[in-house]
């Protein structure tokens, strides 16, 4: 069976639609390189530069090491009441608002990744 692989000309980018297609792209990271990004706007790749998304190999599985185990199916499921209820606030108030009761209750966004990180790193998930 052939790859079934398209070109989106609005977009300027190839898109791949089956499975075993995708996943073997997401499985070659010598051939399609996620550092450079993986967005369809440089905005959004340089923004996300650094980040385990936009990462390949040795930087990449150091980057999922720290955040896999809070990402398996029962972790998720044991957020699922604290996300649900933070739906509900952004509904009830609209995002802006809940982001401005974030932000008054933490100044520094930076420094709440660095303390998370460093927990995460402290109990040997590197």
């Amino acid at each position: 069976m052939a790859t079934c692989v398209v070109w989106l000309p609005h977009q300027q980018v190839f898109a791949i639609s089956r499975h075993a297609d995708c996943a073997a792209v997401l499985l070659d990271d010598e051939t399609f390189i996620s550092g450079d990004g993986v967005a369809l706007n440089p905005r959004a790749n340089r923004l996300g530069r650094g980040t385990t998304l936009n990462s390949d190999g040795d930087e990449h599985a150091t980057k999922r090491s720290v955040l896999a185990h809070r990402l398996t199916p029962k972790a998720v499921r044991k957020m699922t009441s604290a996300v649900e209820e933070k739906g509900r606030e952004h509904r009830r108030c609209g995002p802006e608002q809940a982001v401005r009761r974030r932000c008054r209750r933490s100044r520094d966004g930076a420094a709440d990744v660095d303390r998370a990180r460093s927990r995460g790193l402290a109990r040997g998930r590197t």
